[in-house]
């Protein structure tokens, strides 16, 4: 009896720990469905990768050993959950709540979030931006630096309150400088209510993208001043089409925060840790896929399974059944895998889109419960003549003949709940809007720009302190136009309730890398994308889309694009999708190609709209969308502010005292009318007062000729009265002989 209780007890035990480790390896637990409101706690602060309990680890066939053991049976095997190990190297990172993702944050459509943000970094201010949820009526707690808040300084913290809206799959992380990719991120799930006995496939979390061992800032620097290997410049790599990657080596990659590299002494890849994803035979599994990454985009795909794309960036589409799709920096892909495949183990792969290099694969393994703990040994399905690979999301129009891969762009996808994008009447907006590295060659000038404008912050929270923006931040007192560059804080500015239709393009002279473009705030409807002519044989691009007119530029900027055909403005163009069209928040637009997005201004507030390769964003390919400002947006009591500072009368406080708020005219008439009431009270009080002294002075008046009047009637008395004893008295002398 005791036995059985024992073990009892032990099972029991072990069932609540299995049931926090869920099976993509995370160890977390979701908000309740039934509970109404969410809080947690996200601490931001550097850690030390590598690192057990102050001890130098390292890798051996995917498990972790003290630095000064060597590993055998007798030696210490270090617990991986407890040791941050990226991709095998020690390195300084920027960690949440410890570890690299940060804890997953799974809650339910409709809860409302309260997630309070600790900076406990040694020296830098954050922020943590929510991406992909469109904060409808808290664009305050968007979590952008400069636009929507103040950075949170360290040692400081800041409260988001908000509500989970809509469902999908999403994440965090941090919006100021190259944090992001040092580590501060993680994902938000916000899953869907089903009724009861509804078979609804498992989750599984997927962190997935590149990664560095140098900071992310010494990454943006090189690229921008010179990147070497030794005394040799570091030449980019392309994609199939011809396009660029930046001047950022590939080093490693990570799916949630696991990876391996190889050492360039040895050759050899350093065996770290993997994730492991565990599945049940015939169960279904719902993969929430995250582009986590600085730059690359990824190839994705599962040895021996095909996969079924069910979503993208939150919103669901009609099923797609892949071999692989590709996810950039800032997508969202879900997809459906069906564990039907012998027990075994299996590759996941995320494989970079650059073409002639090796060993630039991230892997994970997918592990079937009852098999083995070993690395697997499967490979990827084949691409035959007679059975094509189905790829989803390509950055071009097709692959070489020769690959036998079929292409399908997401504008072929299919929104599953039909809904229609808001029509283009006569009061709707169109603007052009080019992505591009506008300059004069590799030596030369050439910053991220859109429609040649790099973007600056301002210094003071936009969203609240807009009239403090001062003429060094204004595009409108710049030198931009076309062939020109700029610096400035770039707004469009667009009223209420407007259809926004917005042709995103990468054109021109800048043009020849893809960029992945992330709209804050909201969730736009894809109705088309442009590519530009591919050789069928080699794939390489032969021109840039015509369907676009860069204008009379001499330098080939296009910073001022139109259509070519002008029977395209209006809304009239051709092979829109106006029926059942995807909504995205982040779309890759192609190099010498474009997308056409459209909306509904319906949600007050600035929302940044920049690329989402990191070393791109920082290089200022980034503007705001200044959506309805005629309508106020009340911040919530005690929110901060911030301002630069000159030691200068002139630019510190004129700006402050002569320009004139929304509210300046109201206060100043009400003022005048508190001041003419101030006088007519006064007025009347005075007349009041006055009229009093002259009472006073009357009564004193009176009461003095009353009193006088007594008393010489007193005095005239005493004098009549001394007269007659006078005159009594002389009688009675006179009487006397």
């Amino acid at each position: 009896m005791i036995i059985k209780l024992i073990l009892f007890f032990i099972y029991t035990f072990l069932q609540l720990i299995s049931s926090k480790i869920h099976p993509d390896g995370y160890d977390y637990e979701e908000c309740s469905s039934l509970e109404s409101k969410c809080e947690y706690w996200l601490v931001i602060q550097e850690k030390l990768t590598m690192i057990y309990e102050k001890n130098l680890v390292y890798a051996h066939k995917g498990k972790l050993y003290l630095y000064n053991e060597h590993f055998s049976n007798y030696s210490t095997e270090v617990p991986t959950e407890e040791v941050i190990t990226v991709d095998g190297v020690n390195r300084m990172v920027k960690a949440v709540n410890g570890s690299i993702p940060g804890p997953p944050i799974v809650v339910y459509e409709g809860q409302m979030i309260t997630v309070h943000i600790r900076n406990m970094l040694l020296s830098d201010s954050a922020t943590i931006h929510f991406h992909g949820l469109h904060q409808k009526d808290t664009p305050y707690f968007d979590g952008m630096p400069y636009i929507t808040q103040c950075p949170i300084a360290a040692g400081q913290t800041f409260t988001h309150a908000f509500k989970a809206s809509p469902k999908g799959t999403f994440w965090y992380h941090s919006h100021v400088g190259s944090q992001r990719t040092n580590g501060v991120f993680g994902a938000f799930i916000v899953k869907d209510r089903f009724a009861e006995g509804v078979d609804v496939p498992t989750d599984m979390i997927m962190a997935v993208g590149d990664w560095h061992h140098e900071n992310s800032d010494e990454v943006y620097i090189k690229m921008i001043y010179g990147n070497y290997i030794g005394r040799n410049r570091y030449a980019s790599t392309h994609t199939l089409e011809g396009g660029n990657f930046s001047s950022v080596p590939w080093v490693s990659g990570l799916i949630n925060g696991k990876g391996r590299y190889i050492d360039k002494l040895t050759g050899h890849k350093v065996m770290a840790p993997l994730s492991w994803f565990n599945v049940t035979r015939g169960r279904k599994y719902r993969f929430r896929v995250i582009g986590t990454g600085a730059i690359y985009p990824l190839r994705i795909s599962v040895d021996n399974h095909q996969i079924t794309v069910v979503s993208s960036d939150g919103y669901d589409i009609e099923p797609w059944v892949v071999e692989s799709f590709i996810i950039n920096p800032g997508e969202r892909y879900d997809f459906i895998l069906d564990a039907n495949q012998p027990y075994g183990n299996y590759w996941i792969r995320a494989d970079s889109m650059e073409v002639n290099v090796k060993d630039h694969t991230i892997e994970a393994i997918l592990h079937y419960t009852g098999s083995l703990d070993a690395e697997p040994n499967s490979k990827r399905i084949p691409c035959t003549a007679s059975k094509p690979c189905i790829v989803l999301n390509c950055p071009f129009s097709t692959y070489p003949i020769g690959e036998h891969i079929n292409c399908v762009a997401m504008s072929e996808m299919r929104s599953i709940s039909h809904d229609k994008p808001p029509k283009y009447n006569n009061d709707s907006l169109e603007y052009f809007l080019n992505f591009a590295f506008p300059g004069d060659g590799v030596e030369k000038f050439t910053p991220g720009a859109v429609n040649g404008r790099k973007f600056e912050y301002p210094g003071v929270n936009s969203l609240f302190q807009n009239e403090q923006i001062e003429s060094d931040y204004d595009c409108e007192s710049k030198d931009c136009g076309e062939d020109k560059i700029c610096h400035c804080h770039y707004q469009l500015i667009v009223p209420f309730n407007k259809t926004l239709q917005l042709i995103w393009l990468n054109m021109g002279s800048g043009s020849g890398w893809a960029h992945p473009i992330h709209l804050h705030g909201h969730s736009f409807y894809l109705l088309k994308m442009g590519y530009p002519p591919q050789d069928k044989r080699t794939g390489l691009l032969t021109g840039q889309s015509n369907d676009i007119d860069c204008g009379p530029s001499k330098l080939g900027y296009c910073n001022n694009a139109r259509w070519r055909d002008a029977s395209w403005k209006n809304g009239n163009i051709p092979g829109l999708n106006l029926v059942n069209p995807i909504r995205k928040d982040t779309i890759i637009i192609p190099t010498g190609g474009y997308a056409i997005i459209r909306l509904k201004t319906t949600n007050p507030g600035k929302w940044f709209l920049h690329c989402h390769i990191e070393v791109h964003a920082l290089e200022g390919m980034g503007m705001v969308l200044n959506e309805a400002p005629e309508l106020e947006v009340e911040p919530p009591p005690g929110f901060p502010v911030c301002n630069n500072f000159y030691n200068d009368r002139s630019r510190d406080m004129q700006f402050i005292s002569a320009k004139k708020c929304d509210k300046t005219e109201e206060m100043e008439n009400l003022l005048v009318e508190k001041s003419t009431m101030n006088i007519m009270v006064t007025a009347v009080l005075g007349v009041i007062i006055i009229a009093q002294v002259f009472v006073i002075c009357a009564c004193a008046v009176r009461n003095r000729k009353t009193i006088v009047n007594k008393v010489n009637n007193k005095e005239s008395k005493k004098e009549k009265l001394s007269t007659e004893k006078l005159e009594k008295g002389t009688e009675k002398i006179e009487k006397i002989p």
